[in-house]
């Protein structure tokens, strides 16, 4: 009876796959993380912003033109993020470990990034008068939009936070 009876009761372990990520992944995982520090205040002054615009009867030039300069380094972290987390996201498309969350934050980036686009194509024109019923029902639309935006960015960032393997 040499052991060839206990060999076919032996559990038979297949050795999982090894999942190996490239130095570049590693160098766009830093760019994405450190945009999404960078972010977050980036939000809280495009927000404290837009709402001085929009309950100032005559908001100053200066304060419409760094609304402006805000939203577009919000744009260009966002379109960063956008292509480092969608590469990596792809690149870790094997392996499965924080498949889910990597895969539920990439989701909710994309429907953020929609979001801010509708932001974008929302905003009030400069050379509306604050007064006009039509110029407060845009800028109401376009700030429901940009929070809805920026809280679903803000709880997919926190999510990624938080949430570990």
């Amino acid at each position: 009876m040499r052991g060839s009876a206990f060999a076919d009761t032996a559990p038979h372990h297949t050795r999982p796959k090894a999942i190996e990520y490239s130095d570049f992944y590693h160098t766009r995982l830093v760019i994405h993380q450190v945009g999404s520090y960078v972010i977050l205040p980036l939000f809280f002054a495009e927000y404290y912003m837009g709402e001085k615009l929009i309950t100032s009867a005559s908001p100053p030039q200066n304060l419409k033109d760094a609304h402006a300069i805000v939203a577009g380094a919000l744009g260009v972290v966002f379109i960063v993020n956008t292509i480092t987390g969608g590469w990596n996201w792809w690149d870790s498309r094997h392996d499965p470990n924080g498949k889910t969350r990597r895969t539920w934050h990439t989701v909710m980036m994309l429907v953020a990034d929609a979001g801010f686009v509708a932001t974008a194509a929302s905003a009030p024109g400069g050379n509306h008068h604050h007064t006009s019923t039509n110029y407060a029902t845009t800028a109401q639309t376009h700030r429901a939009i940009a929070i809805g935006s920026i809280s679903l960015a803000t709880i997919s960032t926190v999510m990624m936070w938080v949430w570990k393997n």
